[in-house]
């Protein structure tokens, strides 16, 4: 094989999107469903994910994959594009920033509906990346939500495929789990811990003296009328307990601790965090 023919299969082996999770929404007490996350990926500009409040700033929201993926581009819907009338009755952001494994890009959009495509000045590499709303269109009401009809991340042209339609229905019970769950130090962790939407599970570990290289276990998980079941390589369907508990930082911002009890392997048993 050519090496020009190695980077075609490079640039088209494009990984998935494991999951999108934020942690607040408009509406997530009364009615979470209707502008849950997961509408930011489901082809459809008509649905959409908007702010707990008037904060854009306040709900960043997450984006996963199971392997390293170079985003170079980003494609945005902004505003809920459900009907003009709910464009301009919502705020519509406008600048943001996208982060992963300490690097960042800063963009903005026009304030206008449809998809649109924005090249990044410098493409990140990432497993886990972070999209902040910086600055938005307000509308009349000062206290209405920012909402976001779409996200796409793109990679070499290729865009990261969205999870089956299948799997973006409202579920309290994974979306409690979906994401990536930290271990170790703060700010520098050794262990992470990720659910996706495909009913699998990553967990990475840091091995001494090679950073760049953790240490990977995949894994199948799954809901059903008993709870969470796991299952690592080698092994079968362990029956798992997940003890969640929030509370408030010194900021006063909500922070989740997961601590999985049950069938699962020793290193899954340490204390995770939702953040890094």
């Amino acid at each position: 094989m050519t090496l020009s023919s190695l980077l075609g299969v490079a640039l088209s082996a494009v990984p998935g999107l494991g999951y999108v999770q934020v942690t607040d929404w408009y509406e997530h007490a009364s009615n979470p469903a209707h502008f849950q996350p997961l509408q930011l990926v489901d082809g459809n500009l008509r649905t959409a994910w908007c702010s707990s409040s008037g904060d854009a700033q306040a709900d960043a929201l997450g984006f996963g994959v199971a392997a390293m993926v170079v985003v170079d581009e980003v494609r945005i819907g902004t505003g809920n594009q459900a009907d003009t009338a709910a464009f301009h009755a919502s705020a519509r952001p406008r600048k943001f920033v996208l982060r992963t494994e300490g690097r960042a890009s800063t963009f903005s959009v026009a304030d206008t509906e449809g998809l649109q495509t924005v090249k990044l000045d410098a493409p990140l590499e990432g497993s886990v990346f972070t999209l902040e709303v910086l600055d938005v269109e307000p509308a009349e009401d000062p206290a209405a939500p920012a909402c976001l009809s779409e996200v796409q991340l793109v990679s070499h042209g290729k865009p990261v495929p969205n999870p089956k339609k299948s799997l973006l229905r409202w579920s309290p019970d994974r979306a409690r789990l979906l994401g990536t769950w930290y271990s170790g130090d703060e700010g520098n962790p050794d262990q992470s811990l990720s659910f996706f939407l495909d009913g699998t599970w990553q967990h990475r570990t840091v091995v001494y003296d090679q950073p760049t290289r953790p240490k990977t276990v995949n894994g199948t998980w799954g809901l059903d009328r008993k709870g969470l079941w796991m299952k690592a390589p080698g092994s079968g369907k362990g029956r798992v307990t997940p003890e969640l508990e929030t509370k408030a930082d010194a900021r006063g911002k909500g922070r989740t601790s997961l601590t999985l009890k049950g069938g699962v392997p020793a290193a899954l048993r340490v204390p995770f965090r939702d953040r890094r």
